[in-house]
């Protein structure tokens, strides 16, 4: 079987290893800003030298404003789910997962992990958003970091290869990399949510950083289990890290 037509990682998967993350995804509601059009505009104070305003609509879809005047910025007409505050070269001034839905303010988390506040000019920009978020799109980022990282360490043994495609399609036991690809989603999941993602939690950082380590420890093991063959049937050979391949 070629390599891309081998289904690694699913919601179900990953589920095995933490129910909670299908849990923080699907279809949901979520507390999020709603711009109006006219004369009078919603807007939110930004924090200082913000040059840009990433906000994530209700799709999923990061969108970069620059609608700001004099450390104010003009919330478009869009269904905002969260935000992310840029200085000019994109570095992050702060974040904020829109969780509060009420007041005319906005809770922010700047990168030395301290919070504050942001003034909203009108209260009525709040909003009850439906979402539709699942973590399809970690998944297939997932399967491309593993793709990625197998071509690297193959292409050292077999330089004449020239695409991905190829040198992977030596493997004949794909199946061998599943827990490597769940550990790297689990990765993926938690780093998102951990930096100010719908559900934010403080532990989720923690549990990204641990899932990292395991999927190194992971792959490299699969690596040693991995077999390769010259046209990708049959049993193979097993791959040896050292530059041997022995039967």
């Amino acid at each position: 079987m070629a390599w891309n037509d081998t289904t690694l990682s699913t919601l179900e998967t990953i589920a095995r290893w933490e129910k909670e993350v299908n849990r923080l995804a699907g279809t949901t509601e979520h507390w999020g800003l709603l711009g109006i059009s006219g004369d009078t505009p919603y807007t939110l104070t930004v924090p200082t030298s913000t040059a840009s305003v990433v906000y994530t609509n209700s799709a999923g879809t990061e969108i970069a404003s620059t609608a700001i005047t004099a450390g104010v910025w003009t919330i478009p007409v869009a269904s905002i789910v969260s935000l992310v505050f840029k200085a000019t070269g994109g570095a992050v001034l702060g974040t904020s997962a829109l969780n509060e839905g009420r007041g005319a303010s906005v809770a922010v988390v700047y990168p030395d992990n301290t919070t504050g506040t942001l003034t909203l000019s009108n209260g009525s920009a709040w909003s009850r958003i439906g979402i539709n978020r699942t973590w399809d799109e970690k998944l297939t980022l997932a399967r491309i970091t593993l793709d990625s990282d197998i071509a690297t360490e193959l292409f050292k043994r077999f330089p004449d290869y020239q695409t991905d495609t190829e040198v992977l399609d030596l493997i004949t036991n794909p199946d061998t990399f599943l827990l490597a690809c769940d550990l790297k989603a689990l990765e993926l999941i938690y780093f998102d949510l951990g930096n100010g993602g719908i559900s934010f939690n403080q532990n989720h950082a923690e549990k990204s950083r641990n899932y990292a380590n395991r999927y190194q420890r992971e792959l490299s093991s699969a690596m040693s289990r991995m077999r390769l063959s010259s046209d990708g049937t049959g049993t193979g050979n097993r791959y040896w890290q050292e530059g041997m391949i022995v039967g």
